[in-house]
This record gives C-alpha cells, sequence and structure tokens, in this order.
C-alpha cells in the first residue's frame, strides 16, 4: 500500500463524496422544509470538564473529517455545488498551543485553505454562507455564520449524507486496509512479545 498514488485516490474520493453531498442537498430542497445553497460543516468545538480545566477529548464531525481529515477544532469547511470546497484552518495564535505542521495529505493541495487564526477569523474570511445548511455540534457557530435555525442540520439533508456514509470510496477502503495492515504488525509484535 506505501506505493498506492494517495494524490489520485483523494481526489477520486472528494468528487464522489461531492456527488453525494449534491444528492443530498437535492433531496433536502425537494423536500419543500427549507432549501439551501450548500453545506456549511463544522469540524466542532472543544470543551472542558465541569469546574476543571482539562479538555474533553475532541472528536472531528464525521461528516467534516470525511472532506477534510485536518485535526483539531473550529475549522470550517463550506461546500456548494459546482465550486472549489473552501476551508477556513484555524491555527489558534497563542503561547499554548504548538501550531501544527503541515499535514502530508492530499487535501491540503485539492481544497482551497484559508489559514485563519480563531472561528471569527474563519467566518469574516469565508463571507456570506447564510444561504446553507449547518452541519455540526455548536448552535452559536450557526448563529455567527448567520444561518438561520431552520437551516441547522435539516433533517432531510443530513439522512441523506448519514446514507451516503455507509458507502465507502476507494480511498476510503483503502485507509481502512492501510490501519489494519498496521495493526496487524501491532498484533504480531504482542503474540511475539507474550509468548518468548
Amino acid at each position: 500500500l506505501p506505493c498506492m498514488d494517495w494524490y489520485r485516490l483523494f481526489q477520486d474520493h472528494l468528487g464522489e463524496i461531492s456527488r453525494m453531498a449534491e444528492k443530498s442537498l437535492a433531496c433536502q430542497n425537494a423536500s419543500g422544509e427549507v432549501g439551501v445553497e450548500g453545506i456549511v460543516l463544522h469540524a466542532g468545538t472543544t470543551a472542558r470538564y465541569h469546574s476543571d480545566d482539562l479538555a474533553v477529548p475532541f472528536r472531528t464531525l464525521p461528516h467534516f473529517g470525511r472532506f477534510a481529515p485536518a485535526p483539531g477544532a473550529d475549522h470550517i469547511l463550506v461546500f456548494r455545488p459546482g465550486e472549489t470546497l473552501r476551508l477556513a484552518q484555524v491555527t489558534p495564535a497563542d503561547y499554548w498551543e504548538e501550531p501544527p505542521r503541515k499535514p502530508e495529505h492530499p487535501f491540503w493541495d485539492l481544497l482551497d485553505i484559508l489559514p485563519v487564526s480563531s472561528f471569527q477569523a474563519g467566518v469574516a474570511a469565508l463571507g456570506d454562507v447564510s444561504g446553507c445548511a449547518y452541519l455540526g455540534s455548536s448552535p452559536e457557530a450557526a448563529a455567527a455564520l448567520r444561518i438561520p435555525a431552520q437551516a441547522v442540520e435539516p433533517g432531510r439533508l443530513l439522512s441523506a449524507l448519514d446514507w451516503y456514509r455507509a458507502y465507502k470510496t476507494d480511498y476510503e477502503v483503502a485507509c481502512i486496509r492501510e490501519a489494519n495492515r498496521i495493526a496487524a504488525r501491532g498484533h504480531r509484535a504482542a503474540r511475539e512479545a507474550a509468548w518468548e
């Protein structure tokens, strides 16, 4: 698998999941509930345990991660049919955070990346997205993006996108195979160490 053309695989993957997103938008718009022109996918926000400074482990919104496996919170991705995917990638500019290195992943070259220092800066960089649906866990983030409440995780859109997540692209299958190859090496090493 290391000799695979990951760039081509991910490029094809983006094309396939973009077609799935377009079909999902058509399903939402045909429902008569609320019409939307695109989808804003929010990676998610960080949370802290109550009365503590310890952060709850962060998990990216799965729909976001399918388009852009960028680690960390507060990234905003905009999908509009026929347009290049735009990603406001948040790198906090503060003393306590080590800035992430440029990821060794094709998404960096295939998306329109807007490096920003905060979620609010991402909102400003992306411009008007009020005609889009919002997918994510933060109604406050949707409000900051000026997305109306009825367009926050609309049912038909979310159901269609969830349905399509069951179908794996060649890129996703290759990632699963590679993860299993690495895991199998670890399992073999553990078995050998236990039986020595």
